[in-house]
């Protein structure tokens, strides 16, 4: 008997709990994109650096040709993360996600 008033107590608090939870997912959802998209930015800005190194070395305008490309997608991953543009490659998402 007297351990059903505290159970009956933890219940309602599992229940105020979840339904917590269950409403803040879709803020951790929408942050998740964004933080996505500076994932992105980030993995590209690095390309940057390497191809750019590689071809200052093999005397390569390709490699600085792509170089210019993958931080063009860099930065543009990058202005799509703070001005909240809803621009996110799913398969890159997951290829950087895993």
């Amino acid at each position: 008997m007297e351990f059903e008033a505290d159970i009956k107590k933890y219940e309602a608090r599992s229940n105020d709990t979840r339904a917590k939870a269950e409403s803040m997912e879709k803020e951790y959802d929408r942050l998740n994109f964004r933080d996505d998209q500076f994932d992105m930015s980030e993995a590209f800005l690095l390309i940057v650096t390497a191809v750019f190194a590689v071809a200052a070395l093999v005397d390569s305008f390709r490699l600085l040709h792509l170089a210019w490309a993958s931080g063009g997608l860099g930065f543009f991953f990058e202005i799509a993360g703070f001005s909240g543009l809803g621009l996110r490659p799913e398969w890159l998402a997951q290829f950087l996600g895993n």
